[in-house]
């Protein structure tokens, strides 16, 4: 025989079951029950009380269920009033559960964004020798997808509302706001950074960030896009280090296409490669204490060793020697260009002092 507790501990249980649904699922429940309500009532209704219609039997449900009480069509009979009283009392019960999973939504919904921003907010604060990318447009959205591969700390700053959605689905760490403010800039952690690429459009926005940021932090590192063929004068007066042009490079490949079509394959295989985490390019500066300073590159035996290929030298006074023979002397200061696996370059790296690539 049942006895109350068993009725608690059966209702607990469903509670328990009901709490772990998600909002959807609630959503669909309260439906399924409201639909149950209507048609039990409308039915109880017409067949207890003969003279009502179908009608009206579910006007009387509404009113009952909703308690909003306007009185009965006709008399009813001592016969409906245990119905009426059941439709009350469920009635209460979903509407009770609507509210909580309606409130529920709301308030965990927010609690989450705010949990969520505050937790961001704190790993950007914690961020050093970063990357600050300004817009993410496509230009901005490729360079962030380049920086996450390789491992690299960055933070992007948009105030396109859109493109915030796109940003916080892809997991990258991001700030709201206008990039050409202060504010905005030293919440980015300008101070600290390594690096800035200013991605937005059109070219005076550039400029504008330009000039904060440079303001702001004198040492760092400021890399450009541009449009305009003026405006690589005003951003390198404004304190830009590199502007690039990327509709240059685009018209520059489509022809380069149709002139030497198998460079350009090679260069759609590099870039492929560069995702897929295949071969890789990267840069190593000799140092003063490095392994190889002062040796030929046939002494060093690179190629053998890491199984690279040199593919240029940054020479100290700013030119660049591609293709070095194997007599050419590895200085301290120079800038080594090599490509292999990202194995190889690892370790190849590591000689030199500089970061791992991130595997």
């Amino acid at each position: 025989m049942l006895r109350w507790e068993h009725g608690v501990f059966i209702i607990g249980c469903l509670g328990q079951r009901l709490a772990a649904l998600d909002y959807i699922s609630k959503s669909s429940l309260a439906l399924i029950y409201l639909v149950v309500l209507l048609a039990m009532g409308t039915i109880g209704y017409h067949f207890i009380e003969n003279n009502v219609g179908f009608f009206d039997a579910f006007y009387m449900t509404v009113i009952t269920i909703s308690t909003v009480g306007f009185g009965e069509l006709k008399g009813l009979t001592a016969a409906s009033r245990p119905l009426t009283v059941l439709l009350i009392f469920m009635g209460i019960g979903l509407i009770s559960f609507t509210f909580y999973t309606v409130a529920q939504a709301i308030v965990e919904g927010e609690l989450r964004r705010i949990l969520g921003r505050r937790k961001l907010d704190k790993r950007i604060r914690a961020l050093r020798d970063h990357v600050i990318i300004c817009g993410y447009g496509r230009v901005g959205e490729m360079t962030a997808k380049m920086m996450s591969s390789y491992g690299k700390k960055y933070v992007v700053i948009e105030r396109n509302q859109e493109r915030l959605k796109d940003l916080e689905e892809s997991g990258h760490l991001f700030i709201m706001g206008d990039a050409t403010d202060d504010t905005v800039l030293e919440l980015a952690g300008v101070g600290c950074a390594k690096g800035l690429i200013a991605a937005t459009h059109p070219d005076p926005q550039n400029i504008f960030i330009v000039l904060t940021a440079r303001e702001l932090n004198p040492k760092l590192k400021i890399h450009c896009r541009a449009y305009e063929d003026e405006a690589k004068k005003r951003l390198e007066r404004a304190g830009a280090d590199k502007v690039i042009y990327p509709d240059r490079i685009g018209g520059f490949r489509l022809a380069m296409s149709f002139i030497r079509p198998s460079f350009v394959n090679f260069i759609d295989v590099l870039a492929r490669s560069y995702e897929e985490g295949e071969i890789s390019v990267d840069e190593v500066t000799v140092g003063q204490n490095c392994l190889y300073n002062g040796k030929s590159l046939m002494d060093a035996d690179l190629r053998q060793r890491y199984n690279l290929i040199i593919l240029a030298i940054g020479m100290n006074d700013g030119t660049m020697h591609f293709n070095p023979g194997r007599d050419t002397i590895i200085n301290e200061g120079e800038t080594l260009l090599a490509i292999g696996t990202r194995s190889d370059l690892n370790a190849f790296a590591r000689e030199f002092d500089a970061l791992e690539l991130k595997e």
